[in-house]
């Protein structure tokens, strides 16, 4: 009898201390981070096994997208519990973009999420090529991004391409320039008018995007255009009763153009009787005088 009760009593602490009445169930580890999981495994009495990395688009990196065994199976105590975690999302290395066809940069970017373009003016850069592209950093704020960098798939990328330069208007009329600023999406607006010798009246002497320094042109900001009010006027000099030589030096100092008979080696000895606009009047720099003269005795 004793015998019995002591082999019932041995049976007994065997199946606590060592068979199935010894064994704990594996606790929910998929969803935590690696390290609760490690916390919960050995606390459960069953040890680490491998921890295997995998890419994924869907889980975060550093938490467990699988157990094996899984959640609520029953082991004995120090079975190994393997682990997957999640690496994050691929790591891709960018092609290059800058000057390439946005179209071909763009067919090389299938394993990321393209956003809408970006359009910027660009002297040196070929309209529809790329200028740079942009992406976003781990703390979700825009970055640029470089040929070779590794990022992740599926991240968003966003191409900034050109629309070639800014037409040059200058020389063009005021309303041709307004039409060619307008038709490439600029806004047009009239800035100064100003005297100048040089560009006929009406037509543009220069020009400038209103942008901040450093800043880029884009569609819709203003252009500033300066429009020619032809040459400066001035007064005709009052040079009737002058000797031709000092009133043709006089005229041409004013910017004027003087049409006169050449007295030849008489011009010092020849007096002006008349000019046309007459003394006073207001002429163009440019304009031309007419001299008339006679001999003095």
């Amino acid at each position: 009898m004793l015998v019995l009760l002591l082999g019932g009593g041995g049976a007994t602490a065997w199946y606590f201390l060592a068979g199935p009445g010894s064994y704990a169930a594996v606790p929910t580890l998929v969803g935590t981070s690696e390290a609760d999981a490690r916390t919960a495994i050995e606390g459960a009495g069953f040890a680490v096994g491998t921890v295997t990395p995998e890419t994924s688009l869907d889980v975060p990196a550093g938490e467990v997208m699988e157990s094996s065994p899984g959640a609520g199976t029953h082991l004995p105590p120090e079975s190994e519990i393997d682990l997957v975690v999640s690496a994050g999302p691929r790591l891709i290395a960018l092609p290059e973009f800058a000057g390439r066809p946005a179209d071909d940069v763009r067919a090389d970017l299938g394993d990321f999420q393209l956003q809408d373009d970006v359009t910027e003016f660009n002297a040196d850069i070929d309209a529809g090529a790329v200028i740079r592209a942009t992406g976003i950093d781990a703390e979700g704020g825009s970055m640029a991004l470089e040929p070779g960098q590794e990022y992740a798939e599926q991240q968003p990328v966003t191409l900034v391409v050109s629309a070639g330069p800014v037409p040059n208007v200058t020389g063009e009329t005021a309303a041709s320039a307004r039409g060619i600023i307008e038709g490439a999406g600029l806004q047009f607006r009239e800035g100064e008018r100003r005297y100048n010798n040089d560009v006929a009246e009406g037509r543009v002497i220069d020009w400038y995007a209103q942008v901040d320094e450093g800043e880029p042109v884009v569609p819709g900001t203003a252009i500033v255009v300066n429009v020619s009010d032809g040459p400066e006027p001035v007064q005709v000099p009052d040079v009737v009763g002058d000797n031709v030589d000092d009133a043709v030096s006089a005229l041409e100092g004013a910017g004027l153009q003087v049409a006169y008979s050449d007295p030849g080696p008489f011009g010092a000895f020849a007096t002006v009787t008349e000019i046309s606009p007459g003394a006073g009047e207001e002429a163009r720099v440019g304009d031309t005088i007419t001299l008339r003269w006679s001999l003095t005795g």
